[in-house]
């Protein structure tokens, strides 16, 4: 007999719940979405008829200083939570399939050091305020909190 423990996964692919390529009035969407956050395979996911293909964000796992920097920004923080999640989602994201950038193109994830965040590589500032303009960026924090398990 072998026991099999959950690991944590590296990097992780994220599909934003509000994606137009998704049907979220199917039957079971809810638990589909909710199964697919876990694990990371959103493969179960109930897709639109015709809708084409989900924007597939790309992210990586905070590191445990990471993720104790940004315990003390919540807890330090004027901006509170969102503020919070901004910063974990310029740490934790990679990349993105299926999203375009401002010039009409796939959008290509950038990342520099950064020392607002200590100088660890985060999305350049550019970006990020076009993913805010973009109105996305409070989904992809939901990704950017996301911590999939494989069995």
């Amino acid at each position: 007999m072998q026991l099999k423990t959950q690991t944590l996964v590296g990097d992780y692919e994220f599909i934003s719940r509000g994606d137009p390529a998704l049907d979220q009035t199917a039957e079971g969407f809810a638990e589909a979405y909710e199964r697919a956050k876990e694990t990371g395979d959103f493969s179960q996911v109930p897709r639109r008829e015709g809708g084409g293909e989900p924007a597939v964000w790309r992210f990586r796992q905070l590191r445990p200083t990471q993720r104790a920097w940004l315990g003390d920004q919540l807890a330090r923080s004027d901006g509170g939570l969102l503020q919070v999640g901004l910063h974990a989602v310029a740490l934790t994201l990679v990349g993105v399939r299926g999203f375009q950038g401002p010039a009409g193109g796939e959008l290509d994830i950038k990342r520099a050091a950064d020392p607002e965040r200590r100088g660890w590589p985060a999305v350049i500032e550019e970006q990020m305020a076009f993913l805010e303009d973009a109105g996305i960026l409070p989904e992809l924090t939901e990704g950017a909190a996301q911590r999939p398990r494989k069995g």
